[in-house]
């Protein structure tokens, strides 16, 4: 699914970039992608933790970085497939480093 959001995404940035340089971002993509708690945007990336906070002057980035992150989604899947077939646990970079369990007390 992801996979075809990114193709289809592709495709309209592709056919409609320069109309969308000179359109602005709505504020909700602003505030998104340029401030904020990027904790969950951050989350569900498989890049470096905080390497990436991407442009959002026009509508154009704002259909860039909708792409690009369903292309991140794609890569999330993949490690949940991974998973499922090899047991390879997959840990988002924002876990916690310790558990629930740690920090009880023990009797």
């Amino acid at each position: 699914l992801e996979a075809h959001a990114v193709d289809t995404y592709s495709t309209f940035v592709k056919e409609n970039r320069d109309r969308l340089a000179q359109l602005p971002p709505p504020e909700v993509a602003e505030s998104y992608y340029s401030s904020g708690d990027l904790y969950f945007f951050d989350d569900f990336q498989m890049r470096p933790v905080g390497s990436r906070r991407p442009a959002c002057d026009s509508l154009l980035d704002v259909f860039t970085n909708i792409c690009e992150d369903e292309g991140e989604h794609v890569k999330t899947m993949q490690a949940c497939q991974d998973y499922a077939l090899l047991g390879t646990r997959v840990v988002s970079p924002h876990a916690a480093t310790s558990s629930l369990a740690d920090l009880t007390p023990s009797e």
